[in-house]
């Protein structure tokens, strides 16, 4: 069983990247050949027998899906926000905190700030947080409670005036 986020994101996936693939013009520089849909995209990795980063399985599931509008997609999409709402007032108002704050950083293996706050809508604010040792930005995401951006934006600007530049080479 597929769970209520998972339906989510194959949706959006199939819907964000067709959208895309209208306005942009995606081609492979050596054979010349260009996609302008995920099944495009799905039956070239299939003929040039490309293994893709985040599993071909997926991007199959994705394309089996039907749309934005239908029933399935618009429930799954209700408990996720409904869920996510829920766990985030529950940690709040358990530890008394008036904002949830974790790293902006996909390389991460924890779960991302940055979605629950997109699942669930509530307010966020990502700030640069320093530098990797390769040099590649880190940032921190806050949450906030509903109706809350003004404090949110008051916690980034004290981040950012107390932020050194980085150094350039």
């Amino acid at each position: 069983m597929v769970n209520a986020e998972s339906i989510v994101l194959l949706h959006e996936f199939k819907y964000g990247i067709n959208k895309y693939l209208m306005t942009e013009v995606v081609r492979d520089h050596q054979t010349k050949e260009s996609v302008s849909s995920l099944a495009d995209i799905i039956k070239y990795n299939i003929e040039h027998g490309l293994v893709v980063p985040f599993n071909q399985k997926t991007l199959e599931l994705s394309e089996n899906t039907d749309g934005i509008h239908n029933k399935t997609y618009l429930s799954a999409l209700k408990d996720n926000k409904k869920g996510v709402s829920a766990y985030l007032d529950q940690l709040m108002d358990h530890y008394g905190l008036d904002m949830i704050v974790g790293p902006a950083d996909p390389d991460l293996n924890l779960a991302h700030v940055c979605s629950l706050a997109a699942i669930s809508g509530y307010p966020s604010l990502t700030v640069p947080a320093g530098f990797r040792p390769d040099g590649s930005p880190v940032g921190l995401t806050f949450i906030g409670k509903p109706y809350t951006e003004k404090i949110l934006f008051s916690v980034g600007e004290l981040m950012d005036s107390n932020r050194k530049p980085p150094k350039f080479l």
